[in-house]
């Protein structure tokens, strides 16, 4: 709605001075999910989560490979997620898709380190 709100006014400045003002986007795309790591918190509704992931039992057939880390400090490479009870301590969400065909990517967890990150 926003946008639509900015695209008219845009276009009202246009026919009124015959200057074109530069239209700002305020939301930058989420990064790739292979550059995720840090801090998540699990969405229970699907549109809050900036992605929606699938989980996969067998770490062959997922996208990712995440190792869950205990310690929020140690979560600073691709794969090695904190999760927190608190969205506001998150450094982006997710939400757990049961559908694969509606999914951003899938994960599998892993108990080993060297394991963890993109396949």
């Amino acid at each position: 709605m926003n946008m639509i709100r900015l695209t008219i006014a845009s276009l009202v400045l246009i026919l009124l001075t015959g200057i074109a003002a530069p239209i700002e986007f305020t939301n930058a795309p989420p990064p790739r999910y292979c550059d995720l790591y840090g801090t998540v918190f699990v969405e229970e509704v699907a549109a809050f989560a900036d992605y929606r992931v699938y989980v996969e039992d067998i770490e062959s057939f997922a996208n990712m490979v995440v190792y869950r880390e205990e310690v929020e400090s140690f979560a600073d490479r691709p794969g090695f997620w904190f999760f927190t009870d608190v969205k506001a301590f998150a450094d982006f969400t997710i939400a757990i898709e049961p559908n694969q065909g509606l999914a951003d990517f899938t994960m599998a967890y892993t108990d080993f380190r060297s394991a963890a990150g993109c396949q």
